[in-house]
């Protein structure tokens, strides 16, 4: 909705949504720290516990927090296109432990900005993850430092059962700075998509080689399959596990399909975008091979 709209509509639509308990934003939010929210609405918010954030704008970080803090009864969350401004005084101090019991989070790539993606999601952010049981998030490289990576927020969710990593991030061609690798140990079922190809990966910016640099294709898979065995390595408790590759990026490198004899395993599930050849069939060796659909269906509530 457009701001006067969203005043105007908001405190007599959003009565008649509470009994579904879900709820889509889109638009300008308009809360301050003092008021809380503007249009008087907080006791409506409180009783939803399902919230998309797509294509919603917040003047500063604190009214971002003080969203979150009129829904405490949250328990799914997906966030999308955010974009946060910068208030007058807005130094990022907040109070955490917000949104206690939620227990589904999905991020999508549309808009992930480091400053409130951390204010939310990094080691001390607002928003609890203590009661998480399912996430839905990108992996992102070292280039992204400033943003949570998926090893933090798996260390801050101890009772995290299901895990999907369905989308990258990272500069142009080099995977050589992945993330550190994240301790799975606790998790059930995990999703992951692997960018055999740096073309693979949501494209943020170029900034650790040229733009005349060449990736070596046999290079760039291996280094995101030893990631992906590396951290496969830590689910001791893992019963399900389902990998995610673009059918047009496999390399018939021998050195390729060394590295996924070393990943492959028996409760391994490989998913396929795309026609996949003969020869990528025999880098994948017996393991089940199965074609798969969009990504973009991983981030629906």
């Amino acid at each position: 909705m457009r701001t006067d709209a969203w005043m105007e509509a908001l405190p007599r639509v959003l009565p008649l949504l509470v009994s579904l308990g879900k709820v889509k934003f889109s638009g300008q939010m308009h809360m301050d720290t003092m008021h809380r929210v503007r249009t008087g609405v907080q006791g409506v918010l409180a009783q939803l516990t399902s919230i998309t954030l797509d294509g919603v704008f917040f003047s500063s970080l604190a009214e971002l927090a003080s969203f979150f803090g009129c829904v405490p009864r949250l328990k799914r969350l997906a966030m999308n296109v955010v974009t946060v401004g910068r208030g007058d005084g807005d130094d990022g101090s907040h109070q955490g432990g917000l949104c206690k019991e939620l227990e589904t989070l999905k991020v999508g790539t549309g808009n992930l900005r480091p400053r409130w993606m951390r204010f939310l999601f990094g080691r001390d952010g607002a928003i609890s993850l203590e009661s998480l049981r399912e996430l839905v998030f990108p992996v992102t490289s070292e280039v992204d430092s400033w943003m949570p990576g998926v090893h933090e927020l798996l260390g801050r969710a101890p009772r995290l059962e299901s895990a999907m990593l369905p989308d990258w991030r990272g500069s142009h061609q080099n995977l050589d700075h992945i993330t550190p690798v994240p301790d799975i140990g606790h998790l059930r079922s995990l999703t992951v998509f692997i960018p055999l190809a740096y073309t693979d990966r949501y494209e943020v910016r170029r900034a650790l080689v040229s733009n005349h640099t060449k990736a070596n294709k046999a290079d760039t898979a291996i280094s995101a399959l030893d990631w992906t065995r590396r951290m496969l390595d830590t689910g001791t408790r893992l019963e399900e596990v389902v990998l995610i590759v673009r059918a047009n990026s496999m390399v018939g490198d021998e050195g390729v399909k060394e590295t996924w004899g070393h990943l492959l395993r028996q409760n391994v599930v490989v998913r396929v975008e795309g026609e996949c050849s003969e020869a990528a069939r025999a880098c994948l060796g017996r393991v089940l091979v199965e074609p798969t659909e969009g990504r973009g269906r991983f981030y629906d509530l």
